[in-house]
Parts: C-alpha cells; sequence; structure tokens
C-alpha cells in the first residue's frame, strides 16, 4: 500500500489520472489475490476476540482507510460513500491522506520476496496447495528472515496447511516438498485439519446443534461461544 500511495502521489503530481486508476485497479486486483482470499479463514474461523482475527481486521481497516484516501480525489463520491458504509471507517474527504511511514520495511519486503519464490515453486507442484503440508528447503539467510514469522502465518502466505523447514547451503537448491494431508475436512472451517485420534464424541443433542467432524481450532471456538 505504502509503494502504491507513493507511485500515485507522483502521478497526482503529473496530473496523469488514467494511470492512477490503473494502478488502483492493479493494487486490488495483487492484494485480492494474495492476502484477502488467504486472510477469509482467520476472520471467519478464528475466535472473535483472537489475535490473529484481530490482527486481520486491523490489517483491513488500515488498508482501506488508506486506499479510499487515495482514491478520494478521483472518487470523492465512491470513497465517501464506501467509508460511511463501515463505522470505523472516517471520512476520506475530511481525513485526507492516510499514510503511515512503519508501513514500508525493507525486512518485510525481503521477507515477501523470499515466500514469493516458495509460492511460485508450490503453484508449480499443485493447484490445490491447502491440501497439502510443505518442507521448505531454505538457505540460512533465508530462514533468518523468516524466523520472525510463525509458521502459521507464513503457511497462511503460502496457502499452505502447514510448514516447516530444512536447511541447505547451497542457495541454487532451493525447493520445496510437499506431502498430501492424511487428516480429514474439518465441517466448520473446511480445511484437511482433523486429526482422527482426536475427534470428540457428541452427545445426540450435540450433534443436532454442531458438526461432528471438528478440528482443534474449531472446536476451541465453539466451546468458547458457549462458555
Amino acid at each position: 500500500l505504502k509503494v502504491f500511495q507513493e507511485k500515485t502521489d507522483g502521478f497526482y503530481g503529473g496530473r496523469e489520472y488514467n494511470k492512477v486508476c490503473l494502478a488502483l485497479l492493479s493494487l486490488i486486483a495483487d492484494v485480492s489475490a494474495s492476502y484477502f482470499y488467504l486472510v477469509k479463514d482467520r476472520l471467519y474461523c478464528d475466535g472473535e476476540n483472537s489475535k490473529s482475527r484481530l490482527s486481520a481486521l486491523t490489517s483491513l481497516y488500515h488498508f482501506s482507510q488508506g486506499l479510499l484516501g487515495s482514491m478520494a480525489p478521483i472518487l470523492p463520491v465512491l470513497s465517501e460513500e464506501a467509508a460511511n458504509s463501515v463505522p470505523c471507517l472516517e471520512s476520506p474527504l475530511k481525513m485526507g491522506w492516510y499514510s503511515q511511514p512503519e508501513w514500508l520495511s525493507s525486512q518485510i519486503s525481503d521477507s515477501y520476496t523470499v515466500l514469493e519464490e516458495y509460492r511460485t515453486l508450490i503453484n508449480k507442484e499443485t493447484k490445490k496447495s491447502l491440501e497439502y503440508n510443505a518442507v521448505l528447503k531454505v538457505t540460512q539467510e533465508d530462514l533468518s528472515l523468516l524466523e520472525d514469522y510463525s509458521c502459521d502465518e507464513v503457511a497462511e502466505v503460502l496457502g499452505v496447511l502447514s510448514v516447516k523447514y530444512d536447511v541447505i547451503q547451497d542457495k541454487d537448491c532451493k525447493d520445496v516438498q510437499l506431502t498430501p494431508s492424511t487428516f480429514g475436512v474439518c465441517e466448520r472451517c473446511r480445511k484437511m485439519t482433523v486429526d482422527p485420534s482426536h475427534t470428540r464424541d457428541l452427545s445426540q443433542d450435540d450433534l443436532e446443534s454442531e458438526p461432528s467432524n471438528l478440528c482443534q481450532r474449531c472446536i476451541r471456538v465453539l466451546d468458547d461461544l458457549k462458555a
């Protein structure tokens, strides 16, 4: 978003409004494929007040507010209507350009570049990556960039069920080893994460109110909702 804002700021300065429109379309298409699609699982299935879900909502807030501020000069009515439809968003016409300097981080950019390499390798292997566990063959340099993120976070970006690392010395030997999941499909989140050895026996009343084939995460979330 920060890179996009810097580009559009230059386009506005040069009155190249057609390029602003093209940049908007490109950003939305890119983020929809690389973030919105993957973060849906956290938004819909994690605990309501869990750190992972609140983190996703915070990211969506900053993105939406920043995007509306960038498009307001050429689409003032649309951006204002979009902000009015979401209670937590401020009017982009009143707030103006919304941006934070910490959004531009070389470390995050380098980490994302590494993850993009592995996501490309995964996509070459399968079109159904969410059915696989991945072992990433990484160099020590790449591992140092990825260690700041949990394996769950890396797995989400790569679109796989889980991630493990195998450190290698030769950077030309980077690869991904995919193993199909042997677990069942959770009836709530639809991920292949149901361990048959950890299923819960439900009474007839429970079976009528909730699915019986649930992963451990969904069991915890539903138990919290009942509490």
